[in-house]
């Protein structure tokens, strides 16, 4: 039997069991009235009968959220939560081939998606935030239109760095950067619970990029004493 907790998390982007993990990260509280404060500087200062901000031309602030059909509660709360701030969202559903070629082509105005990761070696972050050259493939698809010539170096000068502490001091910069830019906006990461009868079997292998032992197929090998 298995069971998955949903843990919010920080804009590190890492999460805070990462071995990694930056703990003096700059982080969001949720603050509505703030959040109002803005949109009203920016013009937005006036509310319909929907409870929508719109402005002095009549724009309303209404976005547009693409998702996966196995995100629709999300995008549902998101709704709920933006709304207290006067801004709507509309949400689209797609299959996931559908939604993952309109990340890569750029064409939406807020998107989920799962990023992975999880636990693994914090490289993956040079694959997410990581402007390529034009002959480097190395990147992932679903990340792109951001851009941080400071971030960039940092993220190589990991890969090749090869004493851990001065590593580590290099991803906790690297954390802060993007704490401070928010590329994208983290909303969980997933823990998974597995209970088990040892007596059937007890041969799980953990593996620290994933939260589930069953997607460790070494588990099912049979090892020597």
């Amino acid at each position: 039997m298995k069971a998955i907790e949903f843990v919010p998390v920080s804009e590190s982007i890492l999460p805070s069991d990462h071995a990694m993990y930056n703990p003096e990260v700059k982080d969001y509280d949720c603050d509505v009235d703030k959040a109002e404060e803005l949109l009203v500087d920016l013009g937005y200062d006036q509310v319909n009968e929907d409870g929508i901000r719109y402005n002095e031309a009549g724009k309303e602030l209404v976005f547009t959220i693409f998702i996966r059909g196995c995100t629709v509660r999300i995008a549902e709360i998101l709704k709920e939560q933006l709304a207290e701030a006067g801004i709507g969202l509309e949400v689209q559903s797609a299959e996931s081939q559908t939604h993952d070629g309109r990340l890569r082509n750029n064409e939406y105005e807020l998107a989920i998606h799962s990023g992975g990761g999880w636990g693994g070696d914090p490289d993956y972050l040079r694959g997410r935030f990581m402007t390529p050259a034009d002959d480097e493939e190395y990147v992932d698809t679903q990340s792109l239109g951001y851009e941080n010539q400071e971030l960039n170096q940092l993220l190589e000068e990991q890969r090749l760095e090869l004493d851990e502490e001065m590593r580590q001091e290099i991803i906790f910069e690297i954390q802060e950067i993007l704490a401070e830019d928010v590329p994208e906006i983290p909303l969980y990461h997933p823990a998974g619970y597995t209970a088990y009868r040892p007596d059937k079997y007890d041969g799980w292998m953990f593996m620290f990029a994933h939260h589930s032992l069953t997607h460790l197929k070494l588990s099912y090998l049979e090892r020597g004493g």
